[in-house]
């Protein structure tokens, strides 16, 4: 058999054989979907463009801005390292402007520190305000069995400034010779009384005596007395005269004591005044010292308000020297956040509107966002736009519940919530966008 006639033969054999699959392929009846899939594509299509009209999307306008407060909330910072020895306020609670937290560990314990500074205000109300009258027996049988540590030698300094003080102005030794220098000068002017009457009396006599001597030189001239007897006169003259001028001499040197005296009573009082001086300037130090160790050691609540810890605090916690463990809220407190707004932004913003802030250390998906409100525009440009405040209703309180802690100029997103537009609408501003680009 040649070659064309093999191939007649195969095609003659396949022809039954492809006539049945596709008279197979040829009966069988399209099904729905087959028969009307670009109708069904088409009603898709408009159902899902109708349905653009229906769905609202809210235009956003996203801003940058720093956290702020009226009455900010307070930072709680130690001023020392150290650990923490006692908390004495828990978190949530109330307290006053200076209570004290908590103390940090020393070799003094603070219970020591806090008796001797009271005992020291004592002695300070009494020197001020009962004539100087301070008991040093009695403030160191109270003190004297304080463990003091580094402050020991202010005490002892202390205590000798006390006795002296107290040399001078209450065991009397020293206005015991105030008071015998005063008498002394009473008596000094007693004597001189005496010598101010003997001093008229020696006057006297002397006036009498000169008148004799006048008579008697008279006589001489008569020759009734003689020349003997007028000089005896005259050397009596003299002798009283003499007695009269060491009556003036003692008169002199008792005045001269009772200045000496006094100069003694106010050198004495100007000692006194001086020792009471350097008493209080002694007071003050030690008080300065033991408020300086209480400041130090101890954690203060610098306003009133809520304390609120940034973390979760318990006894022998190491504690760093200016890191902030927390915050006090004042009763009065209120969030804001300050954007600047370009003027693109103006247009579509308005009072009141609702704000998401997404503070940028606290990311949003993790965190939550702070719920917020504009409330203020500013009408006057600055360099970088208008200036605009954002109220936070919640305060620091995300919606997935966390609690911001309060930084002063903590940055974030203002996220502005405008109108809502529907999904139609913005489809078609992209594609005329899109055309005019």
């Amino acid at each position: 058999m040649s070659r064309f006639q093999l191939n007649d033969h195969l095609v003659s054999a396949e022809e039954p054989r492809r006539s049945e699959d596709a008279y197979s392929f040829l009966s069988q009846r399209p099904s729905f979907v087959e028969r009307n899939g670009i109708q069904i594509i088409a009603c898709i299509f408009v159902i899902l463009l109708l349905s653009t009209w229906f769905v609202k999307f809210p235009d956003r306008i996203i801003q940058q801005g720093y956290l702020s407060a009226d009455n900010a909330p307070i930072e709680i910072k130690p001023k020392t390292e150290g650990v923490l020895d006692r908390l004495l306020v828990a978190n949530g609670e109330m307290v006053e402007k200076g209570e004290v937290l908590g103390w940090l560990s020393s070799e003094i314990g603070h219970q020591d520190v806090l008796t001797l500074l009271a005992e020291l205000e004592k002695v300070e109300v009494v020197m001020l305000y009962d004539s100087g009258k301070t008991d040093r027996k009695t403030f160191i049988r109270n003190t004297a069995a304080l463990s003091l540590g580094e402050l020991q030698q202010h005490y002892s300094a202390f205590i000798s400034s006390f006795l002296q003080y107290e040399d001078y102005n209450q065991n009397g030794f020293y206005r015991d010779k105030i008071t015998a220098a005063r008498q002394e000068i009473h008596n000094i002017q007693l004597r001189n009384r005496i010598i101010e009457e003997q001093m008229n009396l020696s006057r006297k006599d002397i006036s009498i005596s000169r008148e004799t001597y006048e008579v008697d030189h008279l006589l001489e001239k008569s020759s009734l007395v003689t020349k003997d007897e007028l000089r005896r006169t005259e050397s009596q003259i003299i002798g009283k005269e003499k007695g009269h001028q060491e009556l003036v001499l003692s008169l002199m040197r008792n005045e001269t004591s009772i200045k000496d005296k006094t100069g003694d009573i106010t050198q004495l009082n100007h000692d006194i005044g001086q020792n009471s001086i350097q008493f209080a300037q002694a007071v003050r130090d030690l008080k300065a010292r033991l408020t300086g160790w209480v400041d130090r050691h101890a954690i203060r609540a610098n306003t009133a308000g809520k304390v609120e810890y940034s973390s979760f605090l318990h006894e022998r916690q190491l504690i760093m020297a200016n890191r902030p463990i927390g915050y006090v809220i004042p009763g009065n407190s209120g969030y804001f956040l300050k954007t600047t707004l370009g003027q693109n932004a103006l247009g579509k913003l308005e009072k009141n509107i609702p704000v998401e802030i997404r503070f940028s250390g606290y990311p949003f998906k993790e965190f939550g966002t702070v719920e917020g409100r504009l409330v203020h525009i500013s009408d006057i440009a600055v360099d970088s736009g208008f200036l605009s405040k954002v109220d936070m209703p919640q305060g620091l309180q995300t919606s997935l519940g966390h609690k911001i802690p309060y930084r002063e100029n903590l940055r974030a997103e203002a996220v502005f919530v405008t109108k809502d537009i529907r999904l139609l609408k913005r489809l078609f501003n992209s594609l005329v966008r899109t055309k005019n680009n």
